[in-house]
Order: C-alpha cells, then structure tokens, then sequence
C-alpha cells in the first residue's frame, strides 16, 4: 500500500506540469479554411489557348512546378537565374536577415522557457569604522563571496509560451518573405532576359528600317532633280528617314537600360553584362500547370507569409491576456561568503536563500486592457490583410490567364500579317527583276515587312513575359 501511494505522489508534480502547459490563455491558432472558388475569373477559362507559332498552350491542373525556366529551352538563361539565386545581392540580404531572425528566436526562448542560472564571485577590500571604546578605531578587511543564483517563470498562464509563439510566427514571415524574394528574382529574371534580347531585335530592324528610309529619300531627290518625281514627293520621302530615325533612340535607350537591369540582377556591374540570348530560339512553354484555388493559398509565399503573419497577431492576443493575470517567479541561491580565503569553500561559510514571489497588477491606469484591445484589433487587421492577399492572388492569376489568352491570339494575327508582308515583299521583287516596279516599291515593301516584324516581335515578347508571370502568380517555386 504505501509503495502505491507513493507512486501517486510522484505522479502529481508531472501531472501538474502537463496541466500547466497545456493552460495557455488566448484562442489557438487555426489556420483559415481555403476559399470555396471554382476558378479564377467570371467566365470560365478554356484548357488551351489558342494555337500561335504552332504552340497551343495548355492550362491543365497541377502543383506549380519547380525550375520553370528551363521550360524556355534555353541553358544560357537557366544558368542565369541560378547565378542570380546564387549572387543576388538583394537576396542575400534577405537570407542574412531569416538567419539573424531565427537565432534571436533561439536567444529569445532558450532566455524565456528555461530557468536563469548565473554565478557570481566577488573579492572586495573594506574599511569599516569601529567603536571609539573597543579596539582600534578602523577595521580593514576582505570579503570573499561566491552564489550560484536560479530564477525561475512559472509562466502559469501562457504569456511566455505566447510570445515565443509570436516570435516563432514572425521568423516564418520572413521565410516565407525569403521564398517570395527568390520567386520574385527569378521571375524578373527571366523577363528582363527575354525582354532584352526581343529590345535588340527591334532596334535591329529598326536601324535597317532607317537606313532603307534614307536609302529611299536620298533616291527620290535623285528622281526629283532628273525630273522623275514631284517635290512633294521628295518632302514625304525626308519626312519618312527623320521619323524612322527618330525612333531608333529610344529603343536603344530602353535596350542599354534593360541590359543593366539585367547585370544588377545578376550581382554584377553593369558594364558586365551578358550578350543577348537568342530572341527565336527561345520557346513559349507548352505545359503550364495552374494550381487549383483551394491548393493556391498552400503555393503563393505571400498567402503563406499573411497567414504566418495572422499566427503571430493570435498569439500576440495571448501574450496581452496573460498579462492580465499573476505572475509567479521562483529564486533561489547557494554560495560562499567569507572574510578569508582559505575558508571561503568550507561549509561553515555556506549561504542559501529560496524564495517565491507574485506579482498581480492591480491598477496601471487601464493599460492592460487597452494593449488586449489593441492586440484584438491587430489581429482583426491582420485578419482581413490575409484575405486581401488570397484575393489579391486569385486575381493575378486569373488576369494571367486571360493575358495569355489575348496574347495567343493577337501573335497569330501579328505572324499572318508579317507572313503577308513577307509575301509582298518577294512579289514586289519579283516585279522588279522584270522592270515592272522600281526599286523604291521594293525598299518600301522591305520596310513593311520589317514594321510587321517589328510588331510580331513585340507580340511574341509579351507571350514569353505574360508566362513567365503566370508561373510567379501560381507560386512556383525557386529552389
């Protein structure tokens, strides 16, 4: 019987402590319930855009996929984006910023969770005055002091554990802040890329387009003083070179700025940027995956830093409810004092002191509760920034899949009419083998052709680009 009972008396201190960890005041944390959305826009969306450049993509359901890029058929720009995880220096910053968040987490809870042990020793020198009656009138002595000292939370109500908590939830912000960084810089790379390279094909044939511009207005003043063509005729042909060649700076502006954009992105300087990846070479990808909605809000880091976001407020709220109860610390020392040395670790010079102590705020000008509104508040806020995130994203995608849509259609329509061009092109030659047309129908056919290129080029660019967002908007991850 009493072996029994003695079991149940050990049994009590750690049932008292499971009792007391699972007593945490505030609400637990739940994460949200996904939206119950269908799809993405309005109107539904077909599985397949419509075919340009022989490429029908489709939007099948799936997990983002990981490493898209490579999806463009291009190494040069798969070993950029990796240079740029690599040596981006905005990115490391970030990563610098995670790990200093996370060991002061550690700093934080091993400081809060744990009981406080220090030591002390001490060596001083004193005078003290003696009695004017007795001895001599001073007295100098040394004082040896030697304590270990514990101090202990009972943290009863939560408040420590609930701070952690928040602590916890904020180091996974700035994960996810990490995560949306790198998605973020791949995406930019990969559209500042291609944009640059399909900037030096426009300016390309635009600088064709302003030499046979000049080419023409150059032979039109030859025809005019021969007497073959009007003056007005010489005016709309000098007119056409200065318009034609005033266009080409602008474009070579936009190409020099891109590529910096691009060397920066890269970590390097400017002046190091790369050559340009081969414009008609790369391909749209064919297979893009499209996460689900109810499984978005599990992709997107910024869904995944709102809610985190959303974990900290709730925990917040039970740091600023505990606050409202006891506090309850235990203390205790054992040491050494004495006033010679070679005694100082004799037990006779043994000092220990155990103590406990409850701190209950009675009144503090009705801040406690006004910081537990604040916190409820905040939690409200960060409640409806969470949904404003999950909205905000199930629109990016939809406007995505809309863009490529439109994008699809309008490069099929900008590749029949550079088709076109380039027919009239080699018939206009024709013709002018034969003696039927003269050379200035072939130069502006050629310039046609070049204006419709021009055009396709930039048709295709926004295809490539409008892709490469989707696959951001999808949350595809940048490993």
């Amino acid at each position: 019987m009493m072996r029994s009972r003695t079991r149940r008396f050990d049994l009590l201190p750690a049932a008292l402590a499971v009792l007391l960890a699972a007593c945490a005041a505030g609400p637990d944390f739940r994460a949200p319930v996904a939206p119950a959305a269908e799809r993405y826009s309005a109107a539904p969306l077909p599985a397949a855009s419509v075919p340009a450049a022989a490429i029908a993509q489709d939007f099948t359901p799936g997990p983002a996929p990981a490493r898209w890029w490579t999806q463009y058929g291009s190494t040069v720009l798969d070993g950029w984006v990796q240079e740029g995880l690599d040596h981006n220096r905005d990115l490391q910053a970030t990563q610098a910023s995670l790990l200093a968040a996370r060991e002061l987490l550690q700093a934080q809870t091993g400081a809060s969770e744990l009981p406080t042990v220090n030591a002390e020793l001490q060596v001083s020198r004193q005078r003290a005055l003696g009695l004017p009656t007795f001895g001599p009138p001073t007295a100098l002595y040394k004082v040896f002091v030697g304590v270990v000292q514990v101090s202990y939370d009972l943290d009863l109500f939560g408040g420590v554990r609930r701070a952690n908590e928040a602590a916890r939830a904020d180091v996974d912000v700035r994960a996810q802040e990490l995560a949306a960084a790198r998605q973020t810089l791949a995406a930019n790379l990969v559209i500042t890329a291609i944009r640059s390279a399909a900037q030096r094909r426009e300016v390309e044939s635009q600088a064709r387009i302003v030499e046979l511009a000049q080419r023409r207005a150059a032979l039109t003043e030859r025809r005019y003083a021969l007497g073959g063509a009007a003056h007005r005729d010489v005016l709309d042909a000098s007119r056409a070179a200065h318009a034609a060649a005033a266009a080409l700076p602008a474009l070579q502006a936009q190409w020099s700025r891109t590529r910096s954009a691009l060397a920066v992105l890269l970590g390097r300087l400017p002046q190091d940027a790369p050559a340009d990846l081969d414009f008609e070479q790369l391909r749209v990808p064919a297979q893009v995956p499209v996460a689900v909605p109810s499984e978005l809000v599990h992709a997107r880091p910024d869904i995944l830093a709102a809610e985190a976001g959303l974990h900290a407020a709730n925990a917040r709220l039970g740091v600023a409810t505990a606050n409202l109860f006891p506090k309850f610390t235990l203390t205790g020392s054992y040491g050494s004092e004495s006033f010679r040395r070679a005694s100082f670790l004799h037990s006779p010079s043994a000092v220990w002191g155990v103590g406990g102590a409850v701190l209950q705020p009675l009144f503090e000008g009705g801040a406690l509760l006004a910081d537990r509104r604040a916190a409820s508040a905040e939690l409200d806020a960060a409640t409806r920034r969470y949904e404003q995130t999950v909205l905000t994203a199930f629109g990016n995608v939809g406007d995505a899949l809309v863009t490529l849509q439109a994008d699809a259609q309008a490069l099929a329509g900008e590749l029949a009419a550079e088709d076109d061009a380039a027919r009239i092109l080699a018939e206009t030659s024709r013709r002018h083998e034969s003696g039927s047309e003269n050379i200035l129908s072939v130069m502006a056919s050629e310039q046609q052709l070049l204006q419709e290129r021009i055009a396709r080029i930039a048709g295709a660019d926004a295809r490539l680009i409008d892709t490469a967002t989707l696959f951001q908007a999808i949350g595809s991850p940048a490993p």
